[in-house]
């Protein structure tokens, strides 16, 4: 998710979540609350103010709460109208008019007009704006963007320059951080929005207990339609064992980050189903470009070299994902169908670790989170499998291991040598991926390698700005071909989508983008 600057952040307590629902019960289950449903993930949210959130587990709520002016389609990547009705560009690509929906009211009844559009861009993209900030993320995905007007209380006209390819920029307006903002309660408090966030959404936020619970309520006056649920409710639940009880118990209608060992036993449960799903995704690990002897390429491409990632997939996520060729998955526009297949070539990494003057054994800190993620479901196994395979070149790396609320700013600032991380892509394009990355503008934010290739950045940001399909798929094509020649980071796998949910569990459907939308879900009797 990412993106992209992170905000300061709040340690967890050393306590985990496992061990207080001993003694704080859970709220009810499906059993005696139809109306109600209890989401588990894997860790709590950071930030509820869109624009400053960095984390999957902040995006969750972030969108059952807020709206974009255009969305994903529930089933698919097509994009679909939301708080706009329409729109039109001019021939140019310069020039894009939104008209909105009629009569739609932010949680506190304020009105959602152009003007909360215009609000919400002018902070994104204006640094002098009173509510822009260093911590927004994203903001280089609106960079084009150079003037939002308000024609009329439900028209907005977009100014860009230059012109964006008319798929990438709409992909761009479904991300969160372009969610519409309600100006006046952010104005008012902005400290607390990013606690007691208010959007137009399907569901009203109610209430948040740090490391216990995040409570929604139906929006009952939703313009695309009430949901089905009356509450919903997100427990953060740190070890994967203990969240696979609590939904076996009952205490859950359904859990994120499933483990493979666990989804398996889900699957095999009569009164249980799992969801599953390719996912838009990738894990990698990544290498501080600006640490020696990491800052030569040539020490680098060793290290892939002797990594099998297909030992990952069998292993670690037992089947349930597929070896990573490019940092992209397979489906996404421009993916190199010419990549070499990953396989370990050990004696050609020794020969690169020889050329280096390297001498053996290579020290290394491998850093991994200790939270499950969606791209490594067991991070700390992941970890092991890498360090074995490292250990048969002369690399010997230690584990070291981090609570994943200061994962995230400590490696977005450079303060590893190695660490394991991933992407679940905001949009469906290649842009998403590689420019977030590996571009040299997101060094201290997405891209953690710190890798500053000039070319790369160029042909990237080139494609931001590419009309024509084939010199953009071009350009795409050339940076992942030099991305695996630098390795500044070694795409691993495509993990699969997991979700587990009891068999009630009504209209839960997995997003391509892995997005948690809960509008359309009911349980049954």
């Amino acid at each position: 998710m990412l993106l992209r600057k992170l905000g300061a952040v709040l340690a967890l307590a050393a306590l985990s979540f496992a061990a207080v629902v001993e003694t704080r019960p859970l709220p009810a289950s499906a059993a005696e609350d139809t109306t109600t449903f209890v989401f588990g993930r894997g860790s709590d949210s950071i930030i509820l103010d869109p624009p400053k959130a960095e984390d999957g587990e902040s995006v969750a709520v972030i969108d059952n709460v807020f709206d974009g002016l255009v969305r994903y389609a529930d089933d698919s990547t097509e994009i679909e109208p939301c708080l706009a009705e329409k729109w039109e560009h001019s021939p140019d690509g310069k020039t894009w008019t939104f008209h909105l929906a009629k009569d739609v009211k932010f949680h506190d009844g304020s009105p959602c007009d152009a003007q909360a559009v215009v609000f919400t861009f002018e902070r994104l993209t204006q640094e002098k704006h009173p509510l822009h900030s260093p911590d927004l993320v994203n903001t280089n995905l609106y960079s084009s963007i150079k003037k939002v007007t308000a024609k009329d209380a439900l028209t907005v006209e977009f100014q860009l320059e230059p012109a964006v390819p008319p798929t990438l920029f709409l992909s761009n307006l479904t991300v969160y951080t372009a969610r519409i903002l309600c100006p006046g309660a952010l104005q008012a408090n902005p400290k607390e929005y990013g606690e007691k966030p208010i959007g137009t959404g399907p569901f009203v936020f109610k209430k948040l207990e740090r490391k216990q619970k995040i409570i929604l309520e139906a929006n009952k006056n939703y313009f695309r339609g009430a949901p089905r649920l009356s509450r919903l409710i997100f427990v953060p639940i740190e070890e994967n064992e203990a969240r696979l009880k609590q939904l076996l118990a009952g205490k859950l209608d359904a859990m994120d980050g499933v483990s493979p060992t666990a989804a398996k036993e889900i699957g095999e449960r009569k009164d249980f189903a799992l969801l599953r799903q390719t996912g838009m995704n990738v894990g990698y690990l990544a290498f501080n470009c600006e640490k020696k002897p990491w800052s030569d390429a040539r020490v680098r491409r060793a290290a892939a070299l002797a990594l099998d990632p297909a030992r990952i997939v069998s292993l670690n996520l037992q089947g349930m994902g597929t070896v990573a060729k490019n940092l992209m998955p397979p489906f996404i526009f421009a993916w190199d169908k010419d990549a070499p297949d990953p396989a370990p070539r050990r004696d050609e990494a020794k020969k690169l670790l020889e050329q280096a003057g390297v001498s053996l054994p290579l020290k290394l800190e491998l850093l991994h989170m200790a939270n499950p993620r969606p791209y490594f479901p067991e991070p700390k196994q992941t970890a092991l499998v890498i360090q074995d395979d490292l250990k048969k070149v002369g690399i010997e790396a230690t584990l070291a291991v981090m609570d994943w609320k200061q994962y995230i700013p400590k490696t977005r600032a450079g303060e590893f040598e190695a660490c394991l991380l991933g992407w679940t892509g905001d949009t469906a394009d290649p842009d998403n991926f590689l420019y977030i990355l590996a571009g040299k503008d997101n060094v201290n934010g997405t891209n953690v390698s710190r890798y500053a290739d000039e070319s790369v950045n160029k042909a990237c940001v080139a494609g931001q700005s590419e009309l024509d399909d084939a010199k953009r798929r071009a350009l795409y094509v050339d940076v992942q071909r030099k991305l695996r020649e630098d390795a500044p980071l070694v795409p691993l796998v495509h993990a699969d989508q997991l979700v587990g949910a009891r068999s009630r569990v009504k209209g839960l459907k997995l997003h391509p983008t892995g997005r948690r939308e809960f509008r359309l879900v009911s349980l049954n009797d």
